[in-house]
């Protein structure tokens, strides 16, 4: 429970997701038992996880936590989110400081002492709380992060800046944070939104390409000069040079699926992918 004023409302419970406690949670659960017992290998530094409605892209989700934390693997407690902003026109890089965000679950206290020194490693990051406060792209993982570790603070950030040299700036100054915190850094984005299934197929593996190559600009450019639908592209490349700053080599998507699967509607469909960062 947080003492802060800075309580954020769910503002999806009961469209994207259940906000019935004991019907959401059986469902999340049901989601995190998709994947086999998690693998022995070496822990990513971060996930790029999908945001729609939990039909769509709830098994994703849980797929991809799944094939990481297990009992043996205990989620981390500290956790950056960074995400796209769909309803604000904002422009910059937004850092909610402190307080928590409610959930159906129980609240998600803010990691204030990390939200701090994200804010103080470069001007890139602003805190501001109102272009989350309409915003499901955080929202959505939270229930997730609840089952997974019921003692999980976060730093949701949301990213609209779309200046590749800023991008740049703000991943190597959160480099440093991750490493002195050994905090988890969540993605959230949607692939391509309402194309054919099968242009969203050909179209993602070129944005996945770069993602697994660790490429942040190479990402960028890919998906500005194809038009790419991807909504979180922008926390995807601070995301990207960010890891590579901290020395990682790859990424790896283990699991993609598209809204034709819930919907049977092959000809306008949204992608989305689970993806270990940072290998």
């Amino acid at each position: 429970m947080s003492d802060s004023s800075l309580i954020r409302k769910s503002v999806v419970s009961g469209t994207f997701y259940p906000d019935k406690p004991e019907q959401l949670r059986a469902l999340v659960e049901s989601f995190l038992t998709l994947s086999p017992a998690p693998e022995k290998r070496e822990q990513p530094a971060g996930m790029l996880l999908p945001h729609a409605g939990y039909p769509y892209s709830g098994p994703v989700t849980g797929y991809t936590l799944s094939r990481v934390f297990g009992d043996d693997a205990p989620f981390p407690d500290a956790v950056v989110l960074l995400g796209p902003s769909h309803r604000s026109h904002a422009r910059g890089i937004f850092v909610w400081p402190d307080g928590a965000w409610q959930t159906p679950l129980g609240e998600v206290p803010i990691d204030q002492e990390l939200a701090r020194r994200i804010l103080e490693s470069s001007p890139a990051f602003k805190a501001d709380i109102v272009p989350h406060e309409q915003e499901h792209a955080l929202e959505v993982l939270l229930p997730f992060l609840l089952c997974l570790n019921p003692n999980v603070r976060i730093v949701p950030i949301s990213v609209a800046e779309q200046d590749i040299a800023i991008l740049q700036k703000a991943g190597l100054a959160l480099a440093a944070e991750l490493l002195a915190k050994k905090a988890f850094v969540l993605v959230s984005s949607d692939m391509s939104h309402y194309i054919s299934q099968e242009a969203a197929h050909r179209m993602d593996a070129m944005a996945l390409a770069r993602i697994e190559a660790l490429d942040p600009l190479g990402l960028y450019k890919t998906v500005i000069q194809n038009k790419i639908s991807m909504c979180g592209v922008l926390p995807a490349v601070l995301a990207l040079y960010a890891f590579q700053a901290m020395g990682k080599k790859r990424s790896e998507t283990v699991c993609y699926d598209n809204s034709g699967r819930v919907t049977h509607d092959t000809g306008q469909v949204v992608g989305y992918a689970g993806v270990l960062l940072g290998l």
